[in-house]
C-alpha cells in the first residue's frame, strides 16, 4: 500500500493506492447511484452492468485510490444519465485492452489497460457542437 499528498494548485489530495476490483467499484456505483440519483427515477431509467449480464469470469484490477476510482466512475456514470432518454438504458462494460506502455507495473490485467465503456440512449452529441471538439 502507498500514501502520498498530491498537490495542486488549490486543494491537497491524501490517497491511499491499493488493489481495487474494478468489477466491484463499477457495480456500487451502480447501486448508489441507482438508489440515490433523482434523475435515475424521475426518467425511468435502468443501469446495466454488461459484465454482470454476460460474466466471463474476468475480473478487472486497478491499483489507485479507491475515492478517487469512484468519483471518476460516478462521474462518468452521472454523465450518461444526464443525458439518457426517458425510459432509457444506461449500459457499462469493462475489458481488457493492450498498450504500448506494457512496461508500467501498476495497471490492469498484466501490464494492459481496462477500457470501461458508459452508454445511454440519448441524443448524442448536437452536431454543431460536435464539430466544435474534434
Amino acid at each position: 500500500m502507498l500514501e502520498s499528498s498530491i498537490r495542486t494548485g488549490l486543494h491537497t489530495f491524501d490517497t491511499t493506492i491499493k488493489r481495487n476490483v474494478l468489477n466491484e467499484k463499477i457495480r456500487n456505483v451502480v447501486k448508489d447511484l441507482s438508489n440515490t440519483c433523482l434523475q435515475v427515477g424521475e426518467k425511468g431509467l435502468e443501469i446495466q452492468f454488461l459484465n454482470d449480464k454476460n460474466y466471463n469470469g474476468i475480473d478487472y484490477y486497478v491499483n489507485a485510490d479507491k475515492s478517487r476510482v469512484f468519483q471518476v466512475l460516478s462521474n462518468l456514470i452521472n454523465n450518461a444519465i444526464k443525458f439518457a432518454g426517458v425510459n432509457g438504458v444506461v449500459t457499462l462494460s469493462i475489458k481488457g485492452t493492450e498498450s504500448l506502455l506494457s512496461d508500467i507495473s501498476d495497471t490492469v490485467e498484466k501490464n494492459g489497460y481496462a477500457f470501461i465503456s458508459a452508454k445511454d440512449n440519448g441524443n448524442g452529441i448536437d452536431p454543431v457542437i460536435q464539430s466544435r471538439l474534434n
